[in-house]
Formats: structure tokens, C-alpha cells, sequence
């Protein structure tokens, strides 16, 4: 190698330090706090499903309710309530005269006192009763 490569492989060597010197502290820290970052990132990401599953529930809830008052509920398997109102908020067996069977729940996510709707399914997955319960109305004490 002869002078001016040298020279030349010098001056390269410190723009070089010098940029990472003065970009590299930001690019570290980021760095050494991204998986908080990510995390915070995932964390939000979820809440954001959460809250868009729980309005999806609700407005299906709603719509169960109006067919019902209207006197237009016409899901008579637990397969159809299920495909058409998704899951229930819970399910368990119960006994009601004399008969063991599957009652399901449907409510809003949040509103433990709201409306309800309580379904009762036989052993072959057919309704047998369904009750709808008014709850509290907002405001109301």
C-alpha cells in the first residue's frame, strides 16, 4: 500500500467513527429497548382486538334481543344459535323439570346487570326454552 491509500483508508476509517459515534447512541438505546417496545406494541395491538370483539358481541347480543321481543327468533338448534350469535358468555348443565340440559347465556361483554338471555338445549342440541330478562336500565338505582 502506498501513502495516498493509506491516507485515503484513514479518513474513511474516522467518517465511519464518527458517524456511528454520533447516530450509534440512538440506534443503541432503541435497540437495548425494544423488546419493551414490542411488548408495549403486542399489548396495545390486543387490547385493540379485544375491544372490537367485545362491540362485535355486543351489536350480536342486540340484534338477539330485538328478534326476540319481535317475536322473531327462529334459531331452533344450539348449531344455528351458535353460528348465527357466536358463542355463549357461559354454558352448564342444569335440571329443569325433571330433565338435565345445556343452558347458555347471552348478555353484553360488560353489563352483568343488562339484559340477559338464558337458552336451554336437550341432549340432541334441539331449544327447548328460551327466557329473556330485562336488566337494569342505565341510571336506573
Amino acid at each position: 500500500m502506498n501513502a495516498p491509500d493509506i491516507l485515503r483508508m484513514f479518513f474513511v476509517c474516522c467518517l465511519v467513527s464518527v458517524v456511528c459515534v454520533f447516530s450509534g447512541c440512538s440506534t443503541v438505546k432503541k435497540i437495548q429497548h425494544m423488546p419493551r417496545l414490542l411488548t408495549l406494541k403486542r399489548y396495545s395491538d390486543s387490547q385493540d382486538r379485544i375491544a372490537e370483539e367485545a362491540r362485535e358481541q355486543n351489536r350480536l347480543f342486540d340484534e338477539m334481543a330485538a328478534e326476540i321481543e319481535r317475536g322473531e327468533f327462529s334459531c331452533r338448534t344450539a348449531r344455528q344459535v351458535r353460528r348465527r350469535f357466536k358463542e355463549p358468555v357461559f354454558a352448564r348443565e342444569v335440571t329443569r323439570n325433571g330433565r338435565t340440559l345445556e343452558q347458555w347465556l347471552y348478555r353484553h361483554v360488560k353489563d352483568f346487570s343488562g339484559d340477559r338471555v338464558y337458552m336451554y338445549f336437550d341432549e340432541k342440541g334441539s331449544l327447548v326454552d328460551l327466557n329473556f330478562e330485562e336488566g337494569r336500565k342505565t341510571g336506573d338505582q
